[in-house]
């Protein structure tokens, strides 16, 4: 902000035609703002230069104020955004609600859902899960040896179209089980998408090999996932696992009793819910949303605020030293907590010496803290006087042009709160400075 009375500044600013009306210079003040916009001036015989700090007198941009103008935009952004944000007066659901999933069934567990989910409720029923292609090999006796003398087996396995060999030896101490336990960690070190199990019935002292696939879902020409062959030895014809025994199938299910939907995958999503398909269902199960209000993280949410807060509140008192611009701006901000103060102070939220807002964290585990929480957010959108709203409006006319924020500041000091107000006194005194000045004040608050 440039505050001088230098008339051969002035002129040279705006030329000859803002020849100050009065020739004592000790009753003009000319208020120029930053080079982001024009300047304007007015003179009044009850404001005197003595009337402000030294340093404002210069002729420059105050360092104190461009210091505030360097951080403000950021700062206040952060905090509309915020306060958008929990307040809901973004058009969206305050993040403070959240979409609460609905299930009366373990048959099918959701997952997640959207902040546009569609509330309400709707039947699903499960004909059948998504699942992988398994080739089960025959039971062999345990103790027994079907697979001949010591040998070294080499058996192949196509998963994709891509060949892989997979060899191991067998030898004389070897049985069936001690064999196919051989094969399974030859096909599960290769990590090949397919995986092998062996299996051991204890009452009929009888083993046998499973091999699944990883990928699940029905292929689209109803092909196999993978294929298995002998290469040296017939190992994997022995074991049983060549052929394929259950082919890889879709989910099958629908909503409403509506159209029968399929998908390779047993996590599905509709109407912004994602659900996890678990078992199939002989009836319809009840799944859906409801809004519901977030008590997991209160502690958190509210020190957001108060750091958001801090910040910009920050930006001003670093730079006020006595700036009376900043001053009234600091001013301003301690006001909106004062007259809030005892909204805050249930939140465990209170006001510092220096200004700055601080939080009891403990207060967050108050039996009502939620309802407080969503009580003080829901007012801004009905008070225009609350903390939220009132932050907004300051926050808003930063974002807007922070360099008129702080002449409007300082017009306000000089001519009064109602300067811009029609027919008040102070309005009726800025508009005849304008007249008076021809053109040179900028018409920037109509």
């Amino acid at each position: 902000m440039i505050i001088t009375n230098d008339k051969s500044y002035i002129q040279s600013r705006f030329g000859s035609g803002s020849t100050p009306v009065s020739s004592d210079p000790e009753d003009m003040v000319a208020f120029i703002g930053t080079d982001a916009i024009s300047g304007f001036s007015f003179t009044t015989e009850s404001t005197s230069l003595d009337d402000y700090p030294e340093g404002n007198q210069s002729g420059q941009v105050d360092a104190s104020v461009q210091g505030f103008l360097t951080n403000a935009k950021t700062y206040g952004n952060d905090m509309s955004n915020l306060l958008k944000d929990f307040s809901g007066t973004s058009g969206k659901d305050s993040i403070l609600i959240s979409n609460n999933s609905i299930s009366n069934s373990s048959a099918i567990t959701i997952k997640s859902t959207t902040s546009d989910a569609t509330l309400g409720s709707m039947n699903i029923k499960v004909d059948q899960l998504a699942s992988g292609q398994i080739n089960r090999g025959g039971n062999l006796s345990v103790l027994g040896n079907d697979f001949g003398a010591a040998s070294e087996q080499e058996f192949r396995i196509n998963v994709g179209g891509s060949n892989y060999s997979l060899a191991f030896s067998t030898t004389e101490s070897d049985n069936n089980l001690s064999i196919l336990q051989k094969m399974a960690k030859t096909i599960n070190d290769m990590k090949l998408g397919v995986s092998a199990e062996v299996k051991y019935n204890s009452s009929t002292q009888e083993t046998s090999l499973r091999l699944l696939s990883d990928k699940i879902g029905a292929t689209q020409d109803g092909s196999d996932l993978f294929t298995v062959s002998d290469v040296s030895g017939q190992a994997a014809s022995i074991a049983g696992i060549t052929t394929t025994t259950e082919k890889s199938k879709d989910a099958v299910y629908r909503f409403n009793i509506g159209e029968i939907v399929q998908s390779s995958s047993n996590t599905i999503s509709h109407n912004g819910v994602t659900m996890q398909l678990n078992k199939t269902t002989s009836d319809n199960v009840i799944i859906g949303t409801e809004k519901q209000f977030d008590d997991s993280n209160l502690a958190q949410h509210t020190n957001e605020i108060v750091n958001s807060y801090n910040k910009l509140f920050g930006s001003v008192n670093a730079n006020r030293n006595g700036d009376r611009l900043l001053e009234g701006l600091a001013n301003q901000f301690s006001s909106i907590v004062s007259e809030n103060s005892e909204a805050l102070k249930k939140l465990g939220i209170t006001q510092n010496v220096s200004g700055y807002l601080e939080f009891d964290a403990s207060r967050a585990q108050d039996e009502g803290y939620a309802d407080l929480l969503k009580s003080f957010f829901n007012k801004s959108n009905e008070d225009k006087n609350s903390f939220v709203s009132k932050l907004l409006d300051i926050n808003s006319k930063i974002q807007e042009n922070p360099t008129k924020f702080v002449e409007d500041i300082n017009l306000r000091g000089v001519m009064g709160q109602t300067y811009n107000t029609p027919g008040s006194d102070a309005y009726n005194s800025f508009k005849e400075m304008q007249i008076q000045f021809k053109g040179v004040l900028l018409d920037i608050y109509k």
